[in-house]
């Protein structure tokens, strides 16, 4: 059961990582510069649409059924909803804040990393929040199809057996693994993001 569960979580915060990595530079860039938004938008806006479960069989064709398959599927989940709230909170913070900078003299670079990134990241966590659940329901989704190890194939493989006490398990450690990693996310969240609300 160890096991299962360390595979899972391996699986989902190496993707989950990568595309926060990826995700949070590509979004501010694509909020803060309106050339870099054109450019992005229209490309994301092509692909988030599609599921990340439409995926899976292409992963298992191209990667095989080992980690780096799954690890690309969650990659390009956690990063499409990171970077479509780290774009939205570039863009949505306040004009005056610009025109503030503007007349104190600060530089772009200043007021990228004294405004609009402070600025942006109550949005961007509302997007780590929101990309870490999808990983963690992906990644069991990507496991019951092609895998031999993770929660999702002990589910998978027990409903074969008909051990179903088994898969309720997997079910309830699904639901209450994904509790701890949202309720680890507020914490974060309330350390870094701590003028929030006030």
């Amino acid at each position: 059961l160890t096991e299962h569960i360390g595979i899972s979580l391996f699986r989902t915060l190496t993707g989950f990582a990568l595309g926060v990595l990826f995700g949070v530079p590509v979004g501010l860039l694509a909020g803060y510069s309106r050339r870099a938004g054109a450019m992005i938008s229209p490309i994301m806006a092509f692909i988030r649409p599609i599921p990340p479960i439409a995926f899976i069989p292409m992963a298992v064709l191209y990667f095989g059924l080992g980690e780096v398959g799954k690890i690309v599927l969650i990659f390009f989940v956690s990063f499409n909803y990171v970077q479509a709230n780290a774009q939205a909170g570039a863009a949505n913070f306040p004009i005056a804040y610009r025109r503030a900078a503007e007349s104190l003299g600060l530089t772009k670079a200043q007021t990228f990393y004294r405004i609009v990134l402070p600025g942006a990241l109550p949005q961007i966590f509302t997007g780590l929040k929101v990309a870490l659940a999808l990983s963690w329901a992906v990644v069991v989704a990507a496991e019951l199809v092609g895998a031999q190890s993770g929660l999702g194939f002990m589910i998978s493989d027990a409903a074969l057996l008909f051990r179903i006490p088994v898969v309720f398990i997997g079910i309830a450690l699904i639901g209450a693994i994904g509790l701890i990693l949202n309720l680890t996310l507020n914490l974060i969240e309330h350390k870094i993001v701590h003028w929030k609300g006030r």
